[in-house]
């Protein structure tokens, strides 16, 4: 009994100590230590001045100049932390052969734009005058060995520059360029939370040419000044749009064609919100600006899309169903 009753004390007594032990490491003086997470920053790029073939992290809140077309070798990735400030000095373009992720957060995006250069939002002013529409910087260029492209709390500002010698597939010399163009048809296109301003008359603010692609929670204001959409999906993609906001466009704010190709895309875009689009084109005399182009969401040319619960606000014209009716005084408009 008496070895007995050593034992159990010897275990509460053990047990009292451990109690004792976690009550003083939760203790308010005592506090918890909780350690970060060490992030390896591979490759980082200097600020200042770049261009040329690069590969690796731009600095969080740090400042870069691009100076000449930037190239991604196939294979090599370059990242964007929070708070980095791209400011391009001229029309340059980013040749993606490899991958980009620009990742910001809500209260410290990243940036692409042109430094000092200031915005006419007056509804008064000349739209040909306008610095939105003048292409200042060209794009974000995938091409066929592009395994992802990613931009999120991203803005991206005043491109659609006119191409010069083209470096990715997909593209062409002296055409104007898209803001964000993908291509390879098993690549992957993540754009969500992000902000395009301003754009010319390339394919569109967004153009995806093939793969999987996730558009999502994006403000597209002013694009196109006498033909471009806000986004358009071509040649056998598959992904969604949605939650979107749309403001001002040239001409439709999505389009969903299969120009070109045996291979049908797959589009299903949902509650996304287009506002006065579709005038530009009208007005200012845009390659095929008859009655029924341009304004809302354009499907045509073997485009395949599942399309539901998205507002169309002063819009030119409604819902676009290439060759299957008439549209001219009908809210769901088809032609």
């Amino acid at each position: 009994m008496k070895q007995r009753d050593l034992k159990r004390n010897a275990l509460l007594y053990a047990g009292m100590t451990c109690l004792l032990f976690a009550a003083a490491s939760c203790s308010k003086s005592g506090g918890n230590n909780v350690s970060q997470a060490q992030r390896q920053i591979a490759n980082a790029v200097k600020p200042g001045n770049v261009n040329g073939t690069v590969k690796g992290t731009f600095l969080q809140d740090s400042t870069y100049f691009v100076t000449g077309d930037i190239i991604v070798n196939k294979g090599d990735t370059i990242i964007f932390q929070p708070g980095a400030k791209i400011y391009i000095t001229g029309n340059y373009n980013f040749w993606l052969h490899g991958n980009i992720s620009s990742v910001g957060t809500k209260t410290d995006p990243v940036w692409f734009t042109v430094q000092n250069q200031q915005k006419f939002d007056n509804p008064t002013e000349d739209p040909l005058q306008d610095p939105a529409y003048k292409g200042l910087w060209g794009g974000f260029h995938g091409d066929s060995t592009t395994n992802f492209m990613v931009f999120k709390y991203t803005h991206i500002e005043f491109a659609g520059g006119v191409l010069g010698t083209v470096q990715t597939m997909g593209v062409v010399n002296g055409g104007y360029s898209a803001a964000v163009e993908s291509y390879n048809i098993n690549g992957f296109l993540d754009v969500e939370d992000s902000w395009f301003y301003g754009c010319i008359d390339g394919k569109a603010a967004i153009s995806i040419q093939g793969g999987n692609y996730n558009v999502m929670r994006n403000i597209f204001e002013k694009v196109g000044i006498i033909g471009s959409e806000g986004i358009v999906v071509n040649s056998g993609t598959t992904g969604n749009i949605a939650y979107n906001l749309m403001m001002g466009g040239c001409s439709n704010g999505i389009k969903v064609w299969s120009k070109g190709t045996t291979y049908q895309d797959s589009c299903v875009a949902y509650n996304n919100t287009i506002i006065n689009c579709g005038y530009r084109r009208y007005f200012y005399g845009g390659a095929g600006n008859s009655l029924g182009r341009g304004g809302s969401i354009d499907i045509e040319q073997n485009g395949k899309a599942l399309i539901y619960n998205n507002l169309l606000v002063n819009d030119r014209v409604g819902l676009r169903i290439v060759g299957t009716g008439t549209y001219e005084g009908n809210a769901l408009v088809v032609a």
